[in-house]
């Protein structure tokens, strides 16, 4: 085989790879997003209080969040494609459990399996693309991946709604974690962690295992990290905040059926299939580079239409506002993703990204908590909108607090 012919098949493998890693993490999302989708249902069918469904949902968050560094540092350490594959079982165990479970108590336990099993998806996933796409390339790589959140989240929803509907909700829980058990074993058939070394590419130079006190030090040491993980905190506040309990809010507030409820949030989520993939060609052609600018003007931008979607009472202008916020809110990811594993060397890019999510994480569990107890306590969802449109605005004034100094002469 020549050089040619050997460049040309690692071409292709980490396109193959990139597409692999695409579906694996749509359907880790499937695992998750099932349910917000049938959390209505869940509420009608076992007598929960708002309060006691939002501890559910937020523990998930909580042990997603404590289980970032933990994950990361594995990747870093043994190898994304063991991380993932490990916690895909665990994924797929914990969703069988909850297909089973009739009391809370059940759930909890269930939804913390879940949480921290998740955890192996995020982290490891990008750690293998930042792997296998050089440095130019990435923005471009990270943003047809985290399309598999935008698309999942369409998936899921109409699949959980469908399910539910024939099967009844337990079977929104129990097929997604088969789904789970096949898409690991092709992972671990079809991929490795780098590729190899031929010619022009440049897989990574350090396989050595790494202490994780020195990757955390080597992490917490960095201001831009940390003010990248205060703004992604702000970010997915309002964001899980919103695809956490939209369908809740057509059941409830609009009364809409489960079914149209899951549609409509899974095809507003949708518009991240197009809005996440322009964000790099818009930084690249229009922003020259500046992710900043971008990113703030998406947050700035969607506050309004947050706010208007707990305002509206009419269907079609309520869907209109939604699907123009969900469009607006999805553009930031890839340009924050690909900003941060730049910050420090690519064999700690999993320990970045892992400290990075654990921050989004944490407030999205704390999310979960507060809406809660304001929708227990107002009845209605004007204030919990306030509070994602509030949020949103902070994510904004953070992306502006970052200079250029404390990026080492990257420009975010």
């Amino acid at each position: 085989m020549t050089l040619y012919s050997r460049k040309w098949n690692q071409h292709k493998t980490r396109y193959l790879v990139l597409v692999v890693s695409l579906c694996t993490y749509v359907i880790f999302y499937l695992n998750r997003l099932n349910l917000s989708a049938v959390l209505p249902l869940i509420i009608q069918d076992t007598r929960l209080s708002y309060a006691e469904a939002s501890l559910v949902t937020s523990l998930f968050f909580i042990t997603y969040a404590l289980s970032q560094l933990f994950w990361g540092n594995l990747a870093d350490s043994i190898g994304s494609l063991k991380t993932i594959c490990i916690g895909g079982l665990l994924v797929a165990l914990s969703n069988f459990l909850f297909s089973e479970s009739r009391s809370l108590l059940q759930f909890m336990i269930a939804q913390c399996v879940n949480g921290w099993s998740q955890g192996a998806g995020w982290s490891p996933l990008i750690k293998l693309i930042a792997n296998w796409f050089e440095e130019h390339e990435r923005t471009i790589a990270m943003g047809l991946f985290t399309t598999a959140v935008p698309l999942s989240m369409l998936i899921s929803y109409v699949l959980a709604g469908w399910l539910e509907s024939n099967f009844g909700w337990r079977s929104a829980f129990a097929i997604p974690a088969l789904m789970m058990l096949c898409i690991t074993i092709i992972l671990r058939l079809v991929a490795q962690d780098a590729p190899k070394k031929l010619g022009e590419q440049h897989p990574l130079k350090d396989k050595k295992n790494i202490n994780i006190n020195g990757a955390l030090r080597l992490v917490l040491s960095n201001i831009a990290v940390w003010k990248i993980g205060v703004c992604y905190s702000f970010f997915l506040f309002s964001y899980w905040g919103i695809a956490t309990w939209l369908p809740t809010y057509l059941v409830k507030a609009m009364s809409v059926s489960i079914f149209d409820a899951t549609l409509i949030s899974g095809t507003a989520m949708a518009t991240g299939i197009i809005s996440r993939p322009l964000a790099g060609l818009l930084v690249n052609k229009v922003f020259r580079g500046r992710k900043d600018r971008l990113i703030i003007l998406c947050f700035i931008g969607s506050i309004p239409f947050v706010y208007l979607v707990s305002q509206s009472r009419n269907i079609i202008f309520l869907v209109s506002f939604l699907f123009i916020s969900c469009f607006l809110l999805q553009v930031p990811f890839p340009l924050l993703l690909a900003y941060q594993v730049k910050l420090l060397p690519r064999q700690l890019s999993g320990t970045v990204t892992g400290f990075v999510n654990f921050l989004g994480q944490a407030s999205s569990a704390l999310s979960m908590i507060l809406t809660g107890l304001l929708l227990d306590s107002f009845r209605k969802y004007e204030p919990v909108f306030v509070m994602f449109s509030t949020s949103l605005l902070l994510a904004a004034l953070t992306v502006l607090s970052v200079k250029k100094e404390e990026t080492h002469g990257n420009v975010l």
